[in-house]
C-alpha cells in the first residue's frame, strides 16, 4: 500500500465532499484486491485525521485484505471496546499516526467517531487463487471490531480463478448495498 495512493484518495474524498456540500452519504469508497487494501487504509486515514466529519455512504471491498490486520487485532483485543465507539476511533487514530503516517501526516483535527458507522460490504471468492479467502475473512473480523455494520459474502465460481465478483449474484449484492 503506497502512502501516495492513500493521500491521493484523501484529496479526492475531501474534494468530493466539498462538491457535494458535505453530503457524505453520497460518497462511496472501495476497491478490489490491492485496491481494497488501499481503500481501507484511506478510510482509516480519514478516520484518524478528521478531515471527513461523519459517515460516508459506504465502504466496500472485493477479494482483498487489510494491511496491518494482525497489529489491529492485537490493538483491538480489549473485550470492553465497542465497534464505532470513540475509544476505537482513538486507537485507530493513534495507530495511524504512530505506525503509518510518519512525516506525511496531515494535521489532526477533532474527530467525529460517527464516521465508524459507515456501512461496509466485503465479498471474497472462497476459491480465489490470487488472494486467500482467509485474508478477506480476517479483514472482516477486524472491521467488525471497528465499524458498526459490516456485511460479508463468500462465493464460488467467479471468473479469474475466483478473483473477481461472482456474476450475477455478486453484482446484485452490490446493488442491494448501494440501495441501502
Amino acid at each position: 500500500m503506497a502512502v501516495h495512493s492513500v493521500l491521493y484518495i484523501l484529496d479526492t474524498l475531501e474534494e468530493e465532499a466539498r462538491l457535494l456540500n458535505g453530503r457524505l452519504s453520497h460518497i462511496y469508497l472501495g476497491g478490489m484486491s490491492q485496491g481494497m487494501a488501499t481503500a481501507l487504509w484511506a478510510f482509516f486515514a480519514e478516520t484518524a485525521t478528521g478531515c471527513i466529519q461523519g459517515p460516508l455512504g459506504g465502504l466496500f471491498g472485493f477479494c482483498g485484505w487489510l494491511p496491518f490486520a494482525q497489529q489491529l487485532e492485537k490493538l483491538l483485543s480489549e473485550p470492553s471496546l465497542s465497534p464505532g465507539s470513540s475509544q476505537v476511533q482513538s486507537l485507530i487514530s493513534r495507530f495511524f499516526f504512530d505506525e503509518i503516517a510518519g512525516d506525511t501526516s496531515r494535521s489532526r483535527q477533532p474527530v467525529d467517531s460517527s464516521i465508524l458507522s459507515t456501512p461496509v460490504f466485503l465479498s471474497h471468492g472462497s476459491d480465489d487463487l490470487w488472494v486467500s479467502v482467509e485474508l478477506g475473512r480476517q479483514a472482516c473480523q477486524v472491521l467488525r471490531r471497528i465499524m458498526v455494520r459490516v456485511n460479508w459474502q463468500e462465493f464460488t465460481g467467479a471468473e479469474g480463478d475466483g478473483h473477481w465478483v461472482k456474476e450475477p449474484e455478486g453484482f446484485d449484492r452490490i446493488l442491494q448495498f448501494l440501495e441501502g
